[in-house]
């Protein structure tokens, strides 16, 4: 009996965490994203990413990730495989196609060569951030409450959608499925700098290649 109430005791630090995550997306990450980018009269894009783009998130992220698994464990060491970085830069090129179908899937895709240096390290800071903040604290966090490894990568796969529902479904489809292997990727070699090395991988062609 005591040990199913622990375990519906860290079911439901799971879902509030869970909960908190929605609910900082949705209500105050952009509103005081959008807040502080008035305060100083507009930063460009790529600036944005580094700066105000997940700030809140990124506070409440650490804050929960402290209290709740210590910061020791949200996967920032080095990957246990250094052969990881090849499958992370390997990932990230054959995630392109596949983008690159979604977009044709509903009319939208343009090819183009315009690689843009600003836009891509903006898109490094931005890429460690979501990987912190959802392939690193989340999923530590859920690691730690639920203890299932297929839930914890579904669960943080379908909150880091959140931030992109604004995308046509089968884009937001290719969002929910490279969660799934930056989450798998992360749990395999106990570190987010793989997944974090797709992910900029990813960006880097894909704004280089495609015209949205």
């Amino acid at each position: 009996m005591q040990t199913h109430a622990i375990r519906l005791r860290d079911l439901a630090v799971a879902a509030a965490v869970t909960a908190t995550y929605l609910v900082v997306g949705a209500y105050v990450n952009l509103p005081l994203r959008e807040a502080l980018k008035r305060a100083v009269g507009g930063v460009p894009y790529w600036l944005d990413h580094i700066t105000f783009m997940l700030l809140a998130y990124l506070v409440v992220a650490t804050l929960l990730a402290w209290k709740l698994v210590g910061l020791d464990r949200i996967y920032l060491r080095r990957p246990t495989d250094q052969r990881s970085w090849l499958v992370g830069a390997a990932a990230g090129v054959l995630i392109v196609p596949v983008i690159a179908a979604a977009l044709a899937a509903v009319g939208a895709l343009k090819l183009m060569f315009e690689p843009n240096l600003l836009l891509m390290i903006g898109n490094a800071f931005s890429n460690f951030y979501e990987e912190y903040i959802f392939r690193g604290a989340l999923l530590a966090i859920l690691m730690k409450y639920v203890g299932n490894k297929p839930v914890a990568i579904t669960v943080s796969a379908l909150v880091f959608c959140q931030g992109h529902l604004h995308f046509p479904l089968p884009l937001l489809v290719v969002v929910f499925a490279a969660g799934l292997l930056w989450g798998a990727m992360v749990l395999r070699y106990q570190s987010i700098w793989p997944a974090w090395l797709s992910h900029c991988v990813m960006d880097f062609i894909a704004d280089s290649i495609f015209q949205v």
